[in-house]
């Protein structure tokens, strides 16, 4: 940065620079990002952030980085008429500390020709 060698007499003389680019969130959860520019006077030498109009920093908040992935469906329970499939949440960042899981309930089909009371569910078949 420019050291400050003169300031503006009057206002509205003095600009801003254009935005700097938005820096890396501070941490991966409920981090923040921040931007600044420069104040300069008509002959465009840096000058005091106080001559300027408006903030010389903007900041804003940071999402969290997403933190876990789904395994894929298994089923977890089998009763009459339905299968209970579950996915489980694989935890990527340690302040994720409640593991999560989906469950879906899903139709099972009557299979006339496997003999016994046998449904069908994804390629298997399965005897109640």
């Amino acid at each position: 940065m420019a050291n400050i060698e003169r300031q503006c007499d009057n206002l509205p003389y003095c600009t801003w620079t254009p935005w700097s680019e938005w820096t890396n969130c501070s941490s991966d959860c409920n981090g923040s990002s921040k931007r600044t520019r420069q104040c300069l006077d008509f002959s465009g030498n840096a000058v005091d952030k106080d001559f300027c109009q408006g903030p010389y920093i903007e900041t804003m908040k940071c999402e969290c980085k997403k933190t876990f992935e789904w395994t894929d469906w298994f089923i977890n329970d089998l009763n009459t008429y339905e299968v209970v499939e579950q996915r489980n949440e694989i935890v990527m960042h340690k302040n994720n500390i409640l593991p999560k899981h989906e469950q879906r309930v899903v139709s099972l089909k009557y299979c006339d020709n496997c003999g016994g009371h046998t449904y069908h569910f994804k390629g298997k078949d399965f005897l109640m």
